[in-house]
């Protein structure tokens, strides 16, 4: 198992993590949640098929996944940079980790 090392850095300057927020508003923007007939909040359904897989994976196990249709090319790119920037930005705050080490 790996564990965080103890942070080893001081720095006087703050990242501002807004890259990770700019991400899951554009998420929800595309109707990633929406409210079921009994009012309760849900994950869309092939939304939710890939986060299921994405758990199998997390476990251990492996999938397979198929795209059919590739939408909006200009949506796609959009959430592809604010995930690449939310990464970026999360790398910046975990910095003082070792190369594989998972940030819990």
């Amino acid at each position: 198992m790996q564990t965080r090392k103890s942070p080893a850095k001081s720095s006087s300057h703050h990242v501002q993590p807004s890259g990770g927020s700019e991400y899951l508003e554009a998420l929800y923007s595309k109707g990633v949640l929406q409210v079921t007939g009994q009012g309760k909040v849900a994950l869309d359904p092939q939304v939710a098929r890939l986060v299921s897989a994405i758990h199998v994976v997390l476990a251990g196990g492996t999938v397979d996944v198929r795209v059919r249709t590739r939408g909006d090319a200009s949506s796609a790119r959009a959430l592809d940079s604010r995930l690449d920037k939310a990464i970026s930005e999360a790398g910046a705050l975990v910095n003082n980790l070792d190369p594989g080490t998972y940030v819990p």
